[in-house]
C-alpha cells in the first residue's frame, strides 16, 4: 500500500514523524530504537488499511477464513488456539470433501 498509494504514504510519513517527535529524545540507543519502532508500528496500524485474507484453495469458505483469523488472535492462549485449530481442521476437511464430491458429480454428469 505504501508503494502504490501516494496519499496513504504521505499520511504515514507525517504520522511517523509526529509520533517520533512527540516521544522526545532519549539518551540511550536502546530507548531511541524502542521509540522509533513503536512510532512506526502505531502509524502503520492507524493509516494502512487491513487487507482481507483471500482463500488460497477453491474449497475454502469465509467461515474457515474467519476461524483462521480468530486462531491467529488466540496465539498467546494455547488451549484456545488448539480448540480453534481443531475446528479449522474439521471445517477444512468437510469443505474439501464436499468440494471434491461436487466436482465428481459434475464430471459424471458430462
Amino acid at each position: 500500500m505504501l508503494k502504490t498509494n501516494q496519499t496513504i504514504r504521505e499520511k504515514y510519513q507525517i504520522l511517523v514523524q509526529n509520533k517520533f517527535e512527540a516521544l522526545g529524545d532519549a539518551e540511550e540507543v536502546e530507548q531511541q530504537w524502542e521509540n522509533f519502532k513503536s512510532a512506526i508500528i502505531e502509524a502503520a496500524s492507524e493509516v494502512i488499511p487491513k487487507v482481507k485474507r483471500k482463500a488460497q484453495q477453491k474449497w475454502m469458505t469465509d467461515e474457515i477464513l474467519n476461524l483462521m483469523e480468530e486462531r491467529g488472535c488466540a496465539n498467546g492462549n494455547k488451549e484456545k488456539y488448539e480448540q480453534i485449530h481443531k475446528k479449522v481442521q474439521e471445517k477444512c476437511n468437510m469443505s474439501k470433501e464436499n468440494w471434491i464430491n461436487e466436482k465428481c458429480k459434475e464430471i459424471e454428469q458430462q
